[in-house]
């Protein structure tokens, strides 16, 4: 099998198991609205009288020993949120919460990295009532050193009670006060009025962007109109048309249910049909989404559809499709990092096995392999593939033969086309190895075309 190594930092956070929770309140602290600048800091009780906020930049708190900045609010029924900015991207900020007269431990995070800089981040989603898994995915997060997470949506079961976010504030407690969660609207969220109420967003917070270093986020709610020509669809278009900054190199859709998905619910034709010319034809580079319970992995048109809902709800199964890359009935989570030049992901079980490992610079490629140059021209999907893959030339052409060569440059197999046919069809017999392959033929004007090929078994 071939893989590409991925580079990620393996710094374990210093507060790494360290429980959040204690008896001044019920949830949290937890981060939301992330910026270069600073974040919000939200904790929560079933009655809150008084509560307050201490905080200062890493270089002053650990000269002093004590904090320079302070805020407090009262009669604050259940829910208190602050709000830390007017800091340099990249900062680490230690903060302390007071609720109730009682403190809590020192925690700190970092402000969004500066913009167009390499990030790490995590995705899962599909919490439910898994409390267990949900808890055990959280510690492994720490291994990572995310900058941020992306939840899929669903991040309990019965959502609309405020009482059902308990299982969810343990589960993230000892991620919760570092690493922002940037979450969307799943349909256990419905109606979704607590979950606007816990969680302080941008935009109308039901559906807002975030900037990561080069990684920019949407967070779309698929349970509001988002039809041709209404408030969300408008925003998604005039967002990724303009308001994504030119530092930007990767943008990622987080959605709660996929276009794409062969499992229990299946594909949402209805994002297929009116999203998905979006994220075409804008520079969508990957859509993560939840709802089925299994993680499956499809490429279609260039854009890495990923659903990712095993974060804690009972599994589905998952047959994959003629766009599937890999798929597993699993509890599981993904680990990415983004830089200039690539954006690879490794996804692991809830034991931190590993699933699948790629970059998607995997997918497009420009090298030159025995005095062949070789383009991204061609279409192949699945690609990688473990039985059969489907080749669509990018032209009518008159040629009668396409050639499949391997890595050395040995010819492994001729497909003859025939007028009229949409795609050819490759399926490699017991005598080929997996490994990079390269389908090559000769356009209309002399140029010769290739499209790398991975081949698992």
């Amino acid at each position: 099998m071939i893989k590409k190594n991925l580079k990620y930092s393996v710094c374990i956070f210093i507060f790494a198991f360290t429980a959040s929770v204690f008896a001044g309140i019920n949830w949290g602290p937890y981060l939301t609205w992330p910026t270069q600048e600073g974040i919000v800091v939200q904790f929560g009780k079933d009655f809150l009288d008084v509560a307050e906020i201490r905080w200062d930049d890493s270089a002053s708190y650990i000269s002093s020993g004590s904090f320079s900045n302070s805020a407090n609010s009262s009669e604050l029924d259940t829910r208190a949120d602050f709000t830390i900015r007017g800091y340099s991207p990249g900062t680490k900020i230690y903060y302390q919460i007071i609720a109730d007269d009682e403190e809590s431990p020192i925690y700190s995070f970092r402000t969004n990295p500066e913009l167009g800089s390499s990030v790490d981040f995590t995705v899962y989603g599909d919490n439910r009532t898994g409390e267990a898994i949900h808890t055990q995915i959280c510690q492994l997060f720490h291994r990572y050193s995310p900058e941020f997470i992306i939840n899929t949506g669903d991040l309990g079961d019965a959502t609309w009670d405020i009482g059902d976010w308990d299982m969810y504030f343990r589960a993230t407690d000892t991620i919760s006060p570092y690493v922002p969660i940037v979450s969307t609207i799943g349909n256990h969220e419905l109606p979704y009025s607590v979950y606007l109420y816990l969680f302080t967003l941008p935009n109308n917070e039901q559906w807002y962007t975030m900037h990561f270093g080069c990684v920019s986020v949407l967070c779309v709610n698929l349970y509001a109109d988002y039809t041709s020509g209404s408030e969300q669809y408008n925003w998604i278009r005039a967002t990724l048309t303009d308001s994504i900054p030119e530092s930007t190199r990767w943008i990622i859709i987080n959605e709660h249910e996929s276009p794409y998905s062969t499992s229990n619910h299946g594909s949402n034709l209805l994002v297929r049909s009116i999203l998905k010319p979006l994220y075409d034809s804008l520079g969508v580079d990957v859509v993560v989404c939840g709802h089925d319970h299994c993680y499956e992995h499809s490429l279609v048109g260039g854009i890495h559809y990923f659903v990712s809902g095993g974060g804690g709800a009972p599994l589905y199964s998952v047959s994959g499709g003629d766009y599937t890359i890999f798929c597993e009935r699993t509890y599981n989570f993904m680990v990415g990092h983004a830089d200039s030049s690539d954006l690879c992901f490794s996804v692991h079980r809830e034991d931190n096995s590993l699933i699948e490992e790629f970059c998607l610079s995997d997918y497009m490629v420009s090298v030159t392999e025995n005095d062949f140059p070789y383009q991204y021209r061609l279409t192949a999907y699945p690609n990688p593939f473990n039985r059969m893959v489907k080749i669509r030339l990018p032209e009518k052409t008159n040629h009668t033969k396409i050639d499949i060569y391997d890595i050395h440059g040995n010819l492994i197999k001729q497909l003859s086309f025939q007028p009229n046919i949409e795609y050819l069809i490759w399926e490699p017999d017991n005598s080929v190895q997996d490994g990079i392959y390269f389908v090559s033929y000769k356009n209309s004007i002399g140029e010769r075309l290739s499209q790398k090929l991975i081949y698992l078994k």
